[in-house]
């Protein structure tokens, strides 16, 4: 309902804490889909720590006590990061 709420208001941004957190992965790959169509009009930033949520996105920050440790997408940060590869690695 969230997520509908904050599309129907139409912002030039919009900001996603967590937002598929409690949802399965069907549901969650649904919702994500939605985003990224939105997306194409909209900066659009999601705070997640599923690495299914970020899979897609543009940009993914790694933040590491309170610092960016590591900026890129999906394919750069596996080719650069330790900690990005890890928790992929942890995820699977």
């Amino acid at each position: 309902i969230g997520i509908a709420r904050a599309l129907y208001y139409d912002p030039e941004i919009l900001v996603f804490d967590e937002a598929t957190s409690s949802l399965d992965n069907i549901t969650e790959q649904a919702v994500m889909d939605a985003l990224h169509n939105v997306g194409e009009k909209k900066t659009v930033i999601i705070v997640a720590h599923r690495i299914t949520t970020v899979k897609k996105c543009d940009q993914i920050f790694i933040l590491e006590n309170g610092e960016i440790t590591g900026a890129g997408g999906y394919q750069d940060l596996m080719n650069s990061s330790d900690v990005f590869r890890e928790m992929v690695q942890v995820s699977d």
